[in-house]
Parts: structure tokens; C-alpha cells; sequence
């Protein structure tokens, strides 16, 4: 969470709350998991909601197995 105040920081020069809050409304940012963003338009009327992929573990024999990445279908939550 903190590399994207950080880069919404650099971005726009201001540690503005109100500067901060509308930048990121509109900014992606890579993560381990893939592209994170702020949605929720549609369901919270602002986009305040973390949109993240869901990284998807078994476990195999006892041991955790890495299984892929579900990314959040576009227009859900924007």
C-alpha cells in the first residue's frame, strides 16, 4: 500500500490529502500479484476500493503450491 502513496506522492509534488485522493483514483500500479488500482464507482458511488488480483495456493502433500492469479474482471468494480 505504501509504494502507491509513494508514487501518487511523486507523481503529483503535493501531500495534499484531497491532491492524493483524486490522484489515485486514476492510478494503477504494479505489485507482485499484477496491476492494482482504486474502484468501487459503481457500487460506493467513489473509488476508494483496492482492486486486487487473488493469488490462488493449494496444498499438496503438505506443502503450499502456487497456482496462478485471478485477476478482477474489468467493469465489476470500476
Amino acid at each position: 500500500m505504501f509504494e502507491c502513496l509513494t508514487k501518487a506522492i511523486v507523481e503529483t509534488q503535493s501531500f495534499d490529502a484531497f491532491v492524493l485522493a483524486k490522484h489515485l483514483e486514476s492510478m494503477p500500479w504494479a505489485s507482485h500479484l499484477g496491476t492494482l488500482k482504486f474502484g468501487g464507482m459503481k457500487l460506493f458511488g467513489i473509488k476508494r476500493q483496492l482492486i486486487i488480483p487473488l493469488g490462488l495456493d493449494r496444498v499438496e502433500n503438505g506443502k503450499i503450491v502456487y497456482k496462478g492469479v485471478v485477476q478482477v474482471p474489468a467493469g465489476v468494480l470500476d
